[in-house]
């Protein structure tokens, strides 16, 4: 699938697009987002009992993506 724009809200530059992974015959999606550096980065995999709201790991997503993470 096509990566969104690039996105700043008040912090880093960064993109995402939704994945799909196999593993054991089972498909995992997911949206990946990505701070637009060359450095390193930590990764957060939020997964689905997290808080139950899907909103939620938007928001929490971006709003790490933006500081770097």
């Amino acid at each position: 699938s096509q990566p969104y724009a690039p996105f700043r809200s008040d912090g880093m530059y960064y993109s995402s697009k939704e994945i799909s992974i196999f593993h054991h015959e089972r498909r995992l999606v997911g949206t990946l987002y990505l701070p637009e550096t060359e450095n390193p980065v930590p990764l957060v995999i939020f997964s689905h009992g997290y808080n139950g709201i899907g909103e939620d790991f938007t928001q929490n997503s971006r709003f790490l993506a933006e500081r770097g993470i």
